[in-house]
């Protein structure tokens, strides 16, 4: 049923998500024990939606299912029925793991490797979805060839066909009615209990209303009831030759059926934006994208209500993944990632260590550290910041306030995406500058050499240590001299930036390391003066690299390991040389066969003709035809 349980967006007539995939499992304990004591911190509801195949593809990949077990008549050749049944194992196997916890079927393949890696279970609907697809079409295949060719003996309708049905057709038309009926009486059972469903949805937080919602959800129901007695009906009508020699007919009576169906499962995933609106430009957002490249934005984690609630909606629905992409501005919140690193995990667990005026300056540390230059924050933030512990009055500046208006045109703003920020002195918000914080790319004349992660994520966030004095470098550099480390380093400039090619000009007084303040991965490489050079760890999650007195041009480029390529490649050409083979020696074997399956008669004057000669040459009678 699609929709059921919302689709997690602000859509119409109660479509927002209210469903418990993704449930943390200290939530349904917490329920089940009525709610008593502090409720759990995890997520409530994490996804939404689900996966909708389509009335009709459901009914007709399971019609193909039943017809290869049938050994009488059957519908499917053997070869045909082998691949039918491999493609039905794959959808029972991913289902069954789709599950995850609440079947003990996922726990067998769990400890295997990389399976553990999984976050979700319910990835496994895609190899469901694949083979649901597969059997549906071995079920259109199978209409077509037996049920559409012309049928010129044909009588009687309906009923004619009832009475010489076999035993398989009679199950299905029988299995169709039932599950019909109990879909029928389970919408009345729902919508019967309105009130329980009301007084869940009040209790599972779902910030909309629950009416609304629950009107939503059993109109869902019935729709499933409908679409349900369309595509039996339509189907049954195939099965009993109403629609003999006319495909075209019986074809788009169901291709109808099933866009409609696709068409309202999906019609609330579907928004029209104009994008020249979406992405129009405004003060703050100018402000941030000059020089981009050179520095980070972040919003101050402040307890939010009313127009403090609406600026961080905006920021987090719309700047974060909408206009800081678009206008490549930098940001200090990650927007997605799946999978957590272990080392931005544990620098993030470093972040959050403590609690009170410290865990001010641990957030502080490390916005100075990922070279956070611009803060969004109410505009009473600095005077909040002067009376944290470890964070001087000269930390934030702030150098434009600004308020939240409604875009031109827009009558109510409903939607975060319907206001903007406008220039404004005496404004409840403002963009503050860290006066503290690192540049994005820095030379150091100073640096620490260390393996020991957990020392080194302790000195960062020491308020004794001087991130802008000196560096951490996880191994692969000598340490500095004494006397090198009380020079300056030198200076470096951009050439050019892009997400996976950085080049910069730098010129070093003394043996230096070059602190770029990008997250640290193996796979990206670096270049000192077109010569190989070794990729260094800094600051326990940024790249480095050494770099030796004088001017330099330095290169990091992103090149993930392409090893396993020459062997997809390999593997695709391969799969295409066979199916050109497979192609040949089918149309070669049609043609050896041609003259004996194209006219038998003929054939069989062929093989005649021989003996016939030999007859009349001897004298004999002539041999009549």
């Amino acid at each position: 049923m699609p929709g059921v349980f919302g689709y997690r967006m602000d859509t119409p007539d109660g479509g927002i998500y209210w469903g418990t995939m993704g449930r943390d499992p200290a939530w349904q304990t917490y329920i089940d024990n009525g709610r008593q004591g502090r409720a759990p911190t995890g997520f409530l509801r994490y996804n939404g939606g689900g996966n909708y195949a389509g009335g009709l593809v459901v009914l007709l990949g399971l019609w193909a299912a039943a017809q290869s077990f049938r050994r009488k008549d059957p519908a499917f050749p053997p070869a045909q029925r082998n691949w039918l049944w491999f493609w039905l194992a794959a959808a029972v196997v991913s289902l069954l793991l789709a599950l995850g916890r609440f079947a003990p079927f996922y726990q067998l393949v769990y400890a295997l490797p990389y399976f553990s890696t999984i976050r979700n279970p319910t990835k496994f609907l895609y190899l469901f979805g694949l083979a649901l697809t597969v059997l549906f079409a071995y079920g259109a295949d199978a209409l077509v060839r037996r049920y559409l060719p012309p049928a010129p003996n044909r009588r009687g309708g309906f009923a004619a066909w009832w009475k010489q049905a076999g035993p398989f057709d009679k199950a299905w038309v029988y299995a169709c009615g039932l599950v019909w009926v109990g879909s029928l009486l389970g919408w009345w059972a729902y919508a019967a209990h309105r009130d329980e469903l009301l007084f869940y949805l009040q209790s599972s937080q779902i910030g909309s209303s629950p009416d609304t919602v629950a009107t939503f959800a059993i109109q869902q129901v019935g729709w499933f009831v409908v679409v349900f007695f369309l595509a039996a009906g339509l189907l049954v009508l195939v099965i009993s030759g109403a629609f003999a020699g006319r495909p075209l007919l019986a074809g788009g009576c169901l291709t109808v059926l099933l866009v409609a169906d696709l068409t309202l499962a999906n019609r609330p995933w579907v928004r029209f934006w104009d994008y020249q609106d979406k992405y129009a430009t405004n003060p703050v957002v100018d402000l941030l994208r000059d020089k981009s490249y050179d520095h980070r934005v972040a919003i101050a984690p402040l307890d939010t209500t009313g127009r403090l609630a609406l600026l961080a909606k905006l920021y987090q629905l719309e700047w974060l993944q909408h206009e800081f992409p678009y206008y490549n501005i930098h940001s200090f919140e990650t927007v997605e990632m799946p999978r957590i690193p272990e080392d931005y995990s544990a620098f993030t667990k470093a972040i959050n260590s403590t609690n009170g005026f410290g865990a001010w300056f641990h957030l502080v540390r490390a916005w100075h550290l990922e070279a956070t230059r611009y803060v969004l924050a109410p505009a009473s933030f600095a005077e909040f910041l002067q009376q944290q512990a470890y964070v001087g009055s000269d930390s934030v500046v702030p150098i434009a306030g600004f308020s939240l208006e409604r875009k031109p045109g827009v009558r109510v703003a409903k939607r975060a995406d319907q206001v903007t920020a406008v220039l404004n002195t005496n404004g409840p918000f403002a963009v503050f500058q860290l006066t503290g914080t690192l540049p994005r790319v820095k030379l150091y004349s100073r640096w620490q050499v260390t393996t020991n992660d957990a020392d080194v994520l302790s000195q960062l966030f020491n308020p004794a240590f001087d991130p802008a004095a000196s560096v951490f470098v996880a191994g692969g550099a000598p340490d500095c001299s004494a006397t090198n480390a009380a020079q300056p380093a030198g200076t470096v400039d951009y050439v050019s930036y892009a997400p996976k090619d950085i080049v910069f000009n730098a010129s070093a007084h003394v043996p230096s390391v070059l602190l770029l303040n990008d997250h640290f991965d193996p796979n990206w490489n670096v270049w000192v003066d077109r010569q190989p050079a070794k990729l260094l760890r800094c600051n326990f999650l940024m790249r480095g690299v050494q770099v030796p007195p004088g001017a330099h041009q330095i290169e990091f480029k992103f090149q993930p390991p392409t090893g396993w390529l020459p062997v997809t490649l390999a593997a695709e050409g391969l799969t295409v040389v066979v199916l050109l083979l497979l192609v040949i020696s089918y149309r070669k074997d049609l043609a050896a066969r041609a003259p004996a399956t194209g006219n038998p008669a003929a054939g069989a004057r062929a093989k005649a003709r021989p003996q016939d000669s030999r007859k009349s040459a001897g004298g004999g009678r002539p041999v009549k035809r």
